[in-house]
């Protein structure tokens, strides 16, 4: 932070990533931290947060940050009414107000209330609605009292509240809009919801996300607010993290460091390469991370002649964090579950000491249903149960790391996609003990190659290695 503070620059969300990545354990989905005025949503893919350069007052920066969009909606954000049509939900949230959310109040205090409307800041329309008490006090509808009236809020959720209080405010909404209750809650959610479900969308896109792989994880105190419903509208998987509401501190306390190197190298030869590699880990080590959790990803941007090398770890922290181990009956069938597959058709395709590697061959049908054809879904399971690698169709080669030069040349000869703008080397994987190695970022066969033997020196020969690849267009 002395050094370079500008690495601190739009740095607020991360914590809740760190939370997502470490404590949570996601693997691949869409992390949405929901507040009471806004929510930050951000991709997780392959175990990593997804970055790019920074915006700073509409300007693209030269500074690579975590990619979090932050929309101004979330568990606490006010209903606007015009003309009987709710016309909007947000951008002005009842903190922003002064306002109490109604769930959150005793039932009775609703007997006689009244809708009104306000400006929450001077320079606001007049359309936002607030419920007025006999007693001239006011409160705010909320999608967290919206979701309340719908009753599908976890009673373990930190914005579980009064449903009939709830519903006895959103009352002179409903007789406003000439609908019932519920539907009038349900119309909140609706359009508080499209807002979360656009930006995913958008995400799923830029970052050519397999919808077959993406759930939708929920963090924050308004994320029972907003979360599992998007998963509803987009007919996507959708949960809360554990202890939701504080996933930001959780965060902290895990302490992940982040750092990135980049330099402009023409046809970088695998030296620069790995010179570039030991750069990053020696900077986060310097950060404060401890060696052994240090994880380099290394992606050469032909066009721009950039490499570039991000290092991710974590403090000594994070050693008290570790869960229990999982037999392998548990690891399987968090496979099963993560394929939305029967537990019966998977195999444990290979292992190394602290991964397991699971298949199952699907069939489908092709051209009007006249050909079958088959794809191979694989994930990646830690022993303590966690699925820290998905592939919708991938291959498997287990072999060591004596061999390891010989079987990547194979499997790369094998894998790679030519097309009009050159040949596309595959994702590709390697697993070693608890490790998972990502060589998916590199250009050359070469570059592998000599990535792969650097992270695999010091083994013995004879160690179990796994290759997990894919092609780049499957």
């Amino acid at each position: 932070v002395h050094r370079r503070p500008i690495m601190t620059m739009l740095s607020g969300p991360a914590a809740g990533i760190a939370g997502a990545l470490m404590y949570e354990k996601v693997s691949d989905g869409i992390f949405i931290e929901v507040g009471g005025t806004s929510a930050d949503i951000s991709v997780i893919r392959d175990g990593q947060p997804q970055t790019k350069a920074a915006k700073v007052g509409g300007h693209r920066t030269y500074l690579n940050t975590l990619d979090v969009r932050t929309l101004a909606i979330a568990g606490g954000s006010m209903v606007r009414e015009k003309n009987g049509e709710i016309v909007d939900v947000g951008a002005r949230s009842a903190h922003i107000a002064g306002l109490a959310y109604t769930c959150f109040q005793k039932p009775e205090i609703f007997d006689g209330a009244k809708l009104v409307h306000l400006r929450p800041t001077a320079h606001d329309t007049d359309d936002y609605t607030a419920i007025e008490c006999t007693n001239g006090k006011r409160f705010s509808l909320t999608p967290t009292c919206a979701a309340n009236v719908l009753g599908i809020i976890p009673k373990t959720a930190f914005a579980f509240g009064n449903a009939e209080s709830a519903r006895k405010a959103f009352e002179p909404l409903a007789a406003k809009l000439g609908v019932s209750t519920e539907d009038a809650a349900r119309k909140v959610l609706e359009i508080s919801c499209s807002k979360v479900q656009k930006q995913i969308e958008e995400l799923i896109t830029e970052y050519n996300l397999d919808l077959g792989l993406v759930e939708l994880v929920g963090g924050g105190g308004g994320a029972a607010s907003l979360v599992p419903f998007t998963g509803k509208l987009m007919n996507l998987p959708a949960r809360l993290a554990r202890k939701a509401e504080v996933i930001s501190t959780i965060g902290v306390a895990l302490a992940m460091v982040r750092d990135v190197i980049e330099r402009n190298i023409v046809d970088p030869s695998p030296e620069q390469i790995l010179q570039v590699r030991r750069e990053a880990s020696e900077s986060v080590i310097k950060i404060g991370a401890l060696p052994e959790t240090v994880e380099v990803n290394i992606e050469v941007d032909t066009r721009r002649n950039l490499v570039r090398a991000t290092a991710f770890g974590t403090t000594e922290l994070k050693q008290g964090a570790r869960a229990a181990a999982t037999d392998l009956q548990g690891c399987r069938q968090a496979a099963a579950r993560s394929m939305k597959t029967d537990e019966s058709i998977i195999e444990l395709k290979s292992e190394t000491s602290g991964l397991y590697v699971f298949t199952a061959e699907i069939l489908t049908k092709t051209f009007f249903g006249l050909f079958d054809s088959s794809k191979q879904l694989v994930r990646v399971v830690d022993k303590t149960g966690v699925v820290r690698l998905q592939r919708s169709h991938a291959e498997v080669y287990p072999t060591t790391v004596e061999n390891i030069a010989r079987e990547l040349e194979f499997v790369i000869t094998k894998l790679t996609d030519f097309g009009d703008a050159g040949r596309d080397l595959p994702d590709i994987h390697i697993l070693v003990g608890a490790r998972i190695v990502n060589l998916s970022g590199l250009a050359e066969m070469e570059q592998a190659i000599a990535l792969a033997k650097t992270e695999l020196e010091n083994l013995s020969a004879d160690e179990s290695v796994v290759i997990v690849a894919a092609p780049k267009n499957v």
